[in-house]
């Protein structure tokens, strides 16, 4: 499965958009506006990061969930993600998407919207546009306090109800992304392990030399 695809289907928060306040649609919180700033310049910059995640996926109406391992290398706007036998690859321009079990790559040219569903994290780098938020508080966790955000999507045509986003209250770094889509398909982001670490550019691109006999499916 394709993180792609999973993040697509829900990349939003929990709870319906009709339960929402008043006040969370018509501003956005500046306590939570603040919070996602400091957070915003603690991952942007030239920090790389290397990141090991658990994702779940709950089908409300199903009643059926499935959970994965997997990792994501981030180098400002470029990033390796690793998960369900298949490493999506983006070099700030081109995505390769490599699917092991069919030892194919499929290459494409991704825009704005698109980069939101590729990059679990791309929510840091763009929720000043086309989202509206809401503070929650803090809470308390066995690892520490964690800062909890609501982020609304200012397209009521989106797929996606909310996002819920928790960031540690020491470091600001994201703990926990929940989310929810509008078809009932919740998915909770859990950061495992994100720590400091240094790439270079061609980490994030595609060897096709270092897979014997890859199918390559250019479809730029």
């Amino acid at each position: 499965m394709r993180f792609k695809n999973v993040l697509n289907i829900v990349l939003g928060g929990f709870l319906a958009l009709s339960s929402v306040s008043v006040v969370a649609q018509d501003a956005k919180d500046p306590k939570a506006m603040s919070l996602l700033d400091k957070a915003y310049k603690v991952v942007d910059g030239n920090n790389s990061y290397s990141i090991k995640f658990t994702l779940d996926i709950k089908n409300n109406q199903s009643n059926k969930s499935q959970k994965m391992k997997g990792s994501v290398d981030m180098k400002a706007e470029k990033f390796k993600l690793s998960v369900a036998g298949v490493d999506t690859y983006f070099d700030g321009t081109t995505e390769y998407v490599y699917i092991k079990d069919n030892n194919e790559v499929n290459i494409s040219t991704p825009d704005k919207e698109q980069l939101k569903s590729l990059n679990p994290l791309y929510i840091l780098r763009s929720y000043k546009d086309g989202y509206k938020m809401k503070y929650i508080g803090t809470d308390k966790t066995q690892s520490g306090n964690i800062e909890i955000v609501d982020m609304f999507p200012e397209d009521l045509k989106s797929k996606y109800a909310r996002v819920t986003l928790s960031l540690d209250s020491a470091t600001l770094l994201p703990v926990c992304i929940l989310v929810q889509g509008k078809d009932g398909v919740n998915t909770i982001v859990v950061v495992d392990e994100m720590k400091k670490a240094v790439f270079a550019d061609s980490d994030f691109v595609f060897d096709a030399a270092k897979h014997k006999d890859v199918e390559v499916i250019d479809l730029r």
